[in-house]
């Protein structure tokens, strides 16, 4: 039996977060936001399928397979970063050539307000 727990946790830390460590990371985002932010994202997450902030939270590992080139742009590794005790990310340097998660929300946010300009 302890050498099954140990298994099964060590089999856990290598996966990463997988669906249940994201899922949690979405509801406590959810639990901080300030009233403004949340209302932003309840307005962005409105859908009428019911899913929330968790899916929310594990849909980018959701599409890895059918957009593999987006895989580089799920996360950022920090060199400084030592949670719990220290968090930094240190932009630009820690973002791969490939791109990060930050990289991607830049071009997002670049993308979009070109399209409002557009239109307004």
């Amino acid at each position: 039996m302890r050498i099954s727990l140990l298994a099964l946790v060590f089999a856990t830390a290598v996966s990463g977060y997988g669906d249940l460590g994201h899922r949690t990371v979405g509801y406590l985002a959810e639990k901080y936001l300030s009233s403004t932010a949340k209302t932003l994202f309840d307005k962005l997450l409105a859908n009428p399928h019911g899913y929330d902030y968790s899916d929310a939270a594990v849909w980018a590992d959701s599409q890895k397979n059918s957009l593999p080139w987006s895989c580089p742009l799920h996360f950022i590794n920090p060199v400084a970063d030592k949670p719990p005790v220290h968090c930094e990310v240190t932009w630009p340097s820690d973002c791969p050539a490939e791109g990060c998660i930050i990289s991607a929300l830049v071009n997002f946010v670049c993308f979009l307000s070109s399209l409002f300009a557009l239109h307004h």
